[in-house]
């Protein structure tokens, strides 16, 4: 009886070459729409974050702008400053009193109280918060900054007065008359690096 003896011929040179080849560029293929994902996945929470921080900072600022109250206090030096006042020069582009902050007193010392002295200032790109804990500052006293958004470039302001035109200064350069009241409203322009300008107008409420 014959016995039929098998040959089991093994994979060519040419043909292992040619299996890797199509498994490199399938590797290719799927590490391209890996990084694909990633890229979409990447600039989606870049662009939900930017919008997170944008809301953050308008809300700030509505919620200081919207509780302006009359109240001059006095600098480290003992100068006085008006409740609301634009700097040409100085690091605080505008600095204010606002009402309505919450006053744990047991946290700090000496107590404070519930009005609060608020700035806003672009530093490094960043628009940032500035606060103390009380009104009239000591020269030692810690100020506070929180940071709003980055790629700032510019902060501009404009007041709408009683006599319902427009300042480009506060207090008014023409009407010092007008130097410890308050406008109607304020209108915030943030420059950005890479969205351009946004416009805001915030409403004061009547002190």
């Amino acid at each position: 009886m014959n016995v039929g003896i098998h040959h089991q011929r093994g994979l060519t040179l040419l043909e292992l070459l040619l299996a890797s080849a199509i498994f490199l560029i399938i590797s290719v293929a799927a590490y391209a729409g890996w990084r694909q994902v990633q890229l979409v996945k990447t600039s989606t929470d870049e662009k939900s974050q930017r919008m997170n921080d944008l809301q953050r900072t308008f809300y700030y600022l509505a919620d200081d702008f919207g509780q302006l109250v009359n109240r001059p206090v006095r600098d480290a030096f003992g100068s006085e400053l008006h409740p609301l006042q634009l700097n040409d020069i100085g690091e605080n582009r505008i600095e204010f009193t606002r009402s309505g902050w919450v006053n744990p007193a047991f946290e700090i010392v000496p107590p404070r109280s519930t009005l609060q002295r608020v700035a806003y200032r672009v530093e490094d790109d960043q628009l940032l918060r500035v606060y103390w804990y009380h009104l009239d500052r000591a020269e030692d006293q810690i100020t506070k900054k929180r940071l709003l958004i980055g790629g700032v470039s510019e902060l501009s302001f404009r007041f709408f007065d009683t006599s319902k035109q427009w300042k480009e200064n506060w207090p008014p350069l023409s009407n010092t008359g007008d130097a410890f009241s308050m406008p109607l409203a304020v209108e915030v322009t943030i420059t950005f690096d890479d969205i351009g300008e946004i416009t805001r107008l915030f409403q004061v409420r009547a002190s």
